[in-house]
C-alpha cells in the first residue's frame, strides 16, 4: 500500500514538473516571438533607411542630366536633386528628376523617335519593292530596246532600201508596245492587227508595183486578209503571245509599285495620343525616376507596339492576298507568259510572216484581184505590165538563229530575275503582324526576350507579368498598356486596303490573260524609270505642296495643304476577257488625295529586307544619341534585392523556429 501511494505521489510530482516546464516553454516562446516582432520592426526600419539610400543613389539627377543633354536639350532644365513628381501628367511618381516642362519635351522627342525607328523598319520593305520594281523595269525596257535594234539592224542588212522606205510600220509597232508598257491603255490585239494589216498593204503594193491602188481599193484588200491569211498563222499566234505577256509584265511591275506605295503611305500615319503616352512611359519615365540604364521588358514593349501598330496590322489580310497573287503571276512570267521568249525573237517571227507572204504572194494577188476587181496600171509601168504583174520581189530570207537570245549588257534571264523577285516578295508575307516583333528586337527600344527580370515593366525593374495581346484593332480591347479606340478607323489604312483589293483583282485578271484598263499611276520614286501620269495611290492634297526625298536628304520631309482634303469614290473599269469587241464592266472604288503633312522620309539606304517574329540573336547597331557615361552606383535591381532580404529575414527565422 505504501509503495502504491509512493508511486502516485511520484506521478503527481512528475505531472507538476511537466506543467511547470510547459508553462515556462510557452512563456519562453512568447518572449522569443515578441523579440522577433521587435527584430522585424527594427529590420523593416533598416530596410526603409537602406531603400532611401539606394533610391538616392539610383535616381541621381546627374545621370538624368547626361541623358537629357544627349537628346539635344539643355541640361540646365534638369534639377540638381529629386523633386516632387505628383504634378507630372504621364510619369507620376513620388520623387522625380523631371519637371513638367522636361516631360513635355521628352514626350515630343519620344514620339519623334518612334516615328524615326518605325520609318527605318518600313524603309527596308520600301527599298525592297523599289529595288525589285527598278530591276524589272530596267530588264523589260532593255529587252524591248534590244529587240527594236536587232530588227532594224538585221532588216536593214537584208532588205536595204526596201526596208528603210517602210520602216515606219515597224517603228510604230514598237512605239505602241512601249506606250502600253508605260501606262497607255490600248487593245494589244488591235495593235498587232494594225501592224500586220499595214504590213500586208505595204507588201501587197511592193508585190504589185505595176498597178495603182487608191485608199478604197486598199480597204478592200484588207477585207480579204483574214480569209487569205497571207502571213500564215504567225499573226494569230504572235498576237496572243504579245497580249498575254505584256499584260502580265505590265501588271507585275505596277503591282510591285503598289506594294512600295502602300508602305510609303503607311509611313505617314502619326502615332495616336495613347501610343505617345505609352511610349513615353516605356522609354523615358524610368529615366525620370533615375533609372537610365535599364531597358523595357520585351513583352512590355510588344504590348505597346501592338497597340501603336494596331491599324497597321489591319493591312495584313489583304497584304498576304496581294503577295500570293504576285507569286502566282510570277509563275506565269516564268512559263507561258514569258515576255522574254516573245519580245527577244520578235524579229524572227515577223521575218517568218514576211516569208510566208512571199511564198503565197501570187495566189494572194490573184484572189484579191478577183474579189476587188482588176486595178489600174501605173502609166509608167504600162509597157512592162505583162511582165511585172506576175513578178516576185527578191526577198532574201533572214538568216537568224530562231529564238536565240542575245546578251544584253548587265542583264540576266527573265527566269532568274523573277525568281529573285519572288523570293524577296515572299519574305514580306505577314509583315504587318511581324512588325511589332521587328521593332522590339531593336536594342533602342527593349531588352532581349531572354532578360525577363532585369528590365523595366512599366512600374519598376522586375518581370513583366501580363500576357502579350493579339494582332489587329479588335485584339487591343485587352491591351493593358495602350488605349485604342476600337470604333475609330484610320483613313490612310482604309485607303491602302482599297488599293490592295484593286491590284489583287488586276493581278488575278493578268494571271488569266485578261486585259484590264489600267489607271495610270506615279511611282513616287526618283530612281525608277517607270513613268505614269496620274496617281493611283494618293499623292499630296489639293493645292498642296511638299518636298520629297532624295538620297542623302534630311530624314524628315515636309508638305503643306491648304485644304487637307480627303475624298472617296467609286467607279467602273472595263475588262476585255477575249479577243472580240465585248467588254465587261466591273465596279471598283477608290479614294481621293489627302494632305501628306509632315511624314517620315526614307534615308535612301538600299538594304535587303529580312525580318523575324522571334527575338533577335544579335541586335542591330545603335545609331541614335550617344548614351551617357555610367557611374558605379547601386542599381535599382541590387537595391530591390536588399529590400527583399531585410523584409523576408524575420519571417524566415520564425518559420525555421
Amino acid at each position: 500500500m505504501l509503495c502504491f501511494e509512493k508511486s502516485v505521489l511520484d506521478l503527481q510530482s512528475l505531472d507538476l514538473q511537466r506543467l511547470i516546464f510547459t508553462k515556462r516553454k510557452k512563456i519562453k516562446m512568447a518572449e522569443i516571438f515578441t523579440s522577433f516582432q521587435h527584430l522585424s520592426v527594427l529590420l523593416l526600419l533598416l530596410s526603409i533607411l537602406s531603400r532611401t539610400d539606394c533610391m538616392s543613389a539610383s535616381q541621381s539627377c546627374t545621370e538624368v542630366k547626361q541623358l537629357y543633354k544627349s537628346r539635344g536639350f539643355q541640361d540646365t532644365d534638369v534639377p540638381h536633386t529629386v523633386i516632387e513628381g505628383e504634378n507630372l501628367q504621364i510619369c507620376k511618381t513620388r520623387k522625380t528628376c523631371c519637371t513638367e516642362d522636361m516631360e513635355k519635351k521628352l514626350s515630343h522627342y519620344c514620339s519623334k523617335e518612334f516615328r524615326h525607328l518605325l520609318g527605318e523598319s518600313l524603309e527596308m520593305v520600301r527599298n525592297q519593292f523599289t529595288r525589285e520594281t527598278r530591276k524589272f523595269d530596267e530588264f523589260f525596257r532593255s529587252l524591248l530596246k534590244t529587240a527594236r535594234q536587232k530588227l532594224h539592224t538585221m532588216f536593214t542588212k537584208t532588205y536595204g532600201a526596201l526596208y528603210e522606205q517602210n520602216s515606219d510600220v515597224f517603228t510604230s509597232l514598237f512605239n505602241d508596245l512601249d506606250s502600253y508598257y508605260g501606262g497607255e491603255d490600248m487593245n494589244l490585239i488591235d495593235v498587232m492587227d494594225t501592224f500586220f494589216n499595214n504590213l500586208y498593204q505595204r507588201m501587197f503594193n511592193l508585190l504589185n508595183q505595176a498597178y495603182q491602188f487608191d485608199d478604197t481599193y486598199l480597204r478592200c484588200v484588207s477585207q480579204y486578209m483574214d480569209d487569205l491569211q497571207p502571213f500564215g498563222d504567225v499573226p494569230q499566234k504572235l498576237s496572243v503571245q504579245v497580249k498575254r505577256s505584256f499584260i502580265a509584265a505590265r501588271t507585275f511591275i505596277q503591282a510591285l509599285a503598289v506594294g512600295r506605295d502602300v508602305v510609303n503611305a503607311v509611313a505617314q500615319i502619326e502615332p495616336t495620343p495613347g501610343c505617345q503616352q505609352a511610349m513615353m512611359r516605356m522609354s523615358y519615365c524610368p529615366s525620370c525616376s533615375g533609372i537610365t540604364t535599364v531597358k523595357a521588358c520585351n513583352n512590355y514593349c510588344l504590348n505597346i507596339m501592338k497597340g501603336c501598330l494596331a491599324y497597321h496590322a489591319e493591312l495584313n489580310t489583304e497584304w498576304n492576298k496581294y503577295i500570293g497573287a504576285l507569286e502566282k503571276l510570277a509563275l506565269r512570267l516564268k512559263g507561258p507568259f514569258n515576255i522574254e521568249s516573245v519580245v527577244d525573237p520578235i524579229n524572227v517571227k515577223i521575218s517568218d510572216a514576211i516569208m510566208n507572204f512571199q511564198d503565197n504572194g501570187v495566189e494572194v494577188s490573184r484572189k484579191v484581184f478577183s474579189g476587188c476587181g482588176q486595178p489600174k496600171l501605173n502609166r509608167r509601168k504600162r509597157e512592162t505590165a505583162g511582165a511585172s504583174s506576175s513578178r516576185e520581189l527578191d526577198f532574201k530570207p533572214l538568216q537568224f538563229d530562231n529564238g536565240r537570245k542575245e546578251d544584253r549588257p548587265g542583264q540576266g534571264s527573265l527566269d532568274s530575275l523573277v525568281k529573285d523577285i519572288e523570293k524577296q516578295v515572299r519574305n514580306t508575307e505577314s509583315y504587318w503582324h511581324h512588325l511589332p516583333y521587328s521593332m522590339c528586337n531593336r536594342e533602342e527600344l527593349s531588352a532581349r526576350a531572354s532578360n525577363e527580370a532585369d528590365c523595366w515593366n512599366g512600374n519598376q525593374t522586375s518581370r513583366y507579368l501580363p500576357d502579350v495581346v493579339g494582332n489587329g484593332l479588335q485584339m487591343q480591347n485587352n491591351n493593358p498598356e495602350v488605349q485604342v479606340d476600337l470604333t475609330q478607323g484610320n483613313h490612310v489604312v482604309d485607303q491602302q486596303i482599297v488599293q490592295l483589293k484593286l491590284i489583287l483583282g488586276k493581278l488575278n485578271h493578268a494571271y488569266n490573260g485578261i486585259a484590264v484598263e489600267w489607271i495610270p499611276m506615279t511611282t513616287g520614286d526618283h530612281g525608277s524609270n517607270v513613268h505614269y501620269e496620274k496617281p493611283l495611290v494618293a499623292g499630296s492634297g489639293d493645292d498642296g505642296s511638299g518636298s520629297g526625298y532624295d538620297d542623302g536628304d534630311d530624314l524628315y520631309g515636309h508638305g503643306s495643304n491648304s485644304h487637307g482634303s480627303h475624298g472617296r469614290g467609286s467607279g467602273f473599269y472595263t475588262v476585255d476577257d477575249d479577243d472580240d469587241d465585248d467588254t465587261e464592266v466591273v465596279e471598283g472604288s477608290g479614294s481621293g488625295p489627302y494632305d501628306r503633312g509632315n511624314f517620315y522620309q526614307p534615308t535612301g539606304k538600299d538594304d535587303g529586307f529580312e525580318f523575324s517574329s522571334q527575338p533577335a540573336t544579335q541586335s542591330p547597331p545603335y545609331t541614335g544619341p550617344k548614351k551617357p557615361k555610367q557611374h558605379n552606383k547601386p542599381s535599382t535591381a541590387s537595391c530591390t534585392a536588399t529590400f527583399s532580404i531585410f523584409i523576408m529575414l524575420p519571417l524566415i527565422l520564425i518559420s525555421l523556429d
